[in-house]
């Protein structure tokens, strides 16, 4: 099957995954916007890596509009998930896409996007890679595997859409496999992801790893609940080691996750909503108390309403202790 993807997100996932897939001569249409679009479509996009650069022309629009959609192209959605509304209100407008893939967290995505499109993919998909300059992104590690994948139709389910993408995606460098339960993916990296704004916000890792500890027991209770199953611990284990196997550019490590990288750009939003977020709603709707992760919530709102940049909150000036105890 041959399709052209239409990447919706030119941040790190976007930028990465665009580049790539152009690079092993997939048709790629990436929509950004502002600076981003601005860089790519003067210079292409640089993507450095530990041991080569290269920068990459492409195909580059600045609305899903200007994309000109067709029923034979494949969206993938990697903007926050706070812009996913957005992004599916544009999308409405056009022709309705072959399928949309959320390559995105948290997991209220795919949900939304089956409104707008007859086939909806979700995609747990871990890159170590940052974007932090305009036109620049950098993956911290090399080829053969830059990143992994599993990928699968939602509700749940294999197609033949589903495999096309993830041959497609392997051959770009995102060793991707399906699965036919890909929404207990999208929940086990949801418990990766509550720790996001501790890595953005806190500089006392101890203190750090005790609250993402406790935010992942408030979110495993929610979970049996609501009967939600996820992998075996060793299956997560083996995807997440990606995070850690990575290298350096330019002598520097990566400087931290999807958050923190918000924080770093003094981005106006974050996507605790959709992430610890999720885990207070879960347990309003169950009756189980999680004070973590509404502590969580509340220092990231904090944080963006006193302008704080990353990791500029200590231990000792946030009201987190009491969660703890």
């Amino acid at each position: 099957m041959t399709v052209r993807y239409v990447v919706v997100g030119a941040g790190a996932v976007g930028g990465v995954l665009s580049a790539r897939l152009t690079q092993i001569g997939k048709d790629v249409t990436l929509v950004a916007r502002g600076g981003q679009y601005d860089a790519v479509r003067r210079h292409g996009l640089r993507v450095e890596r530990p041991s080569a650069s290269a920068t990459v022309g492409m195909d580059v629009a600045a609305t899903t509009a200007a994309a000109r959609i067709t029923s034979a192209d494949v969206v993938v959605l990697a903007v926050k998930s706070h812009h996913t509304a957005r992004a599916l209100e544009q999308l409405a407008d056009c022709q309705s896409p072959l399928a949309i893939v959320c390559a995105q967290n948290g997991v209220a995505n795919e949900r939304a996007s089956s409104q707008v499109a007859p086939n909806v993919y979700g995609a747990s998909l871990v890159i170590p890679a940052t974007s932090l300059v305009d036109g620049v992104v950098q993956v911290f590690r090399d080829p053969p595997v830059l990143g992994a994948c599993e990928l699968g139709r939602y509700p749940s389910g294999i197609d033949d859409i589903c495999g096309s993408v993830a041959r497609d995606w392997t051959d770009a460098g995102i060793e991707t496999r399906t699965v036919s339960d890909i929404m207990s993916w999208k929940y086990a990296k949801l418990l990766l992801n509550l720790g996001n704004v501790i890595d953005a916000l806190l500089d006392d890792e101890g203190f750090g790893g005790e609250l993402h500890r406790r935010a992942e027991e408030e979110a495993t209770a929610c979970y049996r609940a609501a009967q939600i199953e996820l992998p075996s611990r060793h299956d997560i284990d083996a995807r997440n080691a990606v995070l850690s196997e990575v290298g350096t550019i330019g002598g520097r490590k990566r400087g931290g996750g999807s958050m923190w990288q918000d924080v770093a750009r003094g981005r106006s939003q974050l996507e605790i909503e959709y992430l610890n977020g999720a885990v207070v709603a879960m347990g309003g709707r169950y009756g189980i108390p999680t004070p973590v992760n509404k502590a969580l919530c509340d220092l990231a709102h904090r944080a963006l309403g006193e302008g704080r940049g990353p990791r500029s909150f200590h231990a000792s000036e946030v009201n987190l202790t009491s969660a703890l105890t």
